[in-house]
């Protein structure tokens, strides 16, 4: 109820605010000889809930656009919201943008687009952050293209086998003279004086 403070002042106080007080107020003040209204005042109550809704999984086809939407999370006034993707903050790019109604659009989806994504909401009144559940996103086709891969890098790994081995076929067309580890010094430059005396 009113509250007078003064003699010629009353305050409405309201002791603890909750989501519920929020609305118009207005006061009238009235006697014998009519009535007279104050212009009206509105509070609002800053707060934040929960997000709604469960984890997802989308899946789009590669070269094709993705878009995500926020999950719905009640706040007053409309929360800071900030995307990640596997735990690292995503930076808008010219083929991944935020639009301003806060969606993801990933523009011509590539493989290394599959992951978790989510958002973190902030209310900058009280200071209030939540993250939504995750929606998983993922390639038609995924496992196809993981198979090209692996066959690509085997493709790659025996290519490099290959040429290795005709390295080594190359360098032993040459004629060398290795010489054995337990050969000392000594030895080999008695055999050089043998060699040179036969020519002579």
């Amino acid at each position: 109820g009113w509250t007078r403070t003064a003699k010629q002042t009353h305050r409405y106080v309201i002791p603890e605010v909750r989501r519920s007080d929020a609305g118009v107020y207005q006061c009238v003040v009235r006697n014998r000889m009519g009535a007279l209204l104050q212009r009206r005042a509105e509070l609002q109550v800053a707060f934040m809930g929960i997000f709604s809704g469960e984890q997802q999984r989308r899946t789009v086809s590669v070269g094709r656009a993705a878009v995500l939407n926020t999950p719905t999370v009640s706040c007053f006034p409309r929360p800071q919201v900030t995307w990640y993707r596997d735990g690292h903050k995503i930076i808008p790019s010219n083929r991944v943008a935020v639009s301003l109604d806060n969606q993801l659009v990933v523009l011509s989806a590539r493989a290394d687009d599959v992951g978790r994504y989510y958002v973190q909401a902030v209310n900058e009144l009280t200071g209030q952050n939540r993250t939504s559940p995750s929606v998983y996103l993922s390639m038609a086709g995924e496992k196809t293209l993981r198979k090209e891969r692996r066959e690509k890098r085997g493709v790659t790994e025996e290519r490099d086998r290959l040429s290795h081995h005709q390295l080594a076929i190359e360098t032993g067309r040459h004629k060398k003279t290795w010489l054995p580890k337990e050969e000392s010094q000594h030895n080999r430059r008695g055999r050089d004086r043998d060699a040179l005396s036969a020519l002579l």
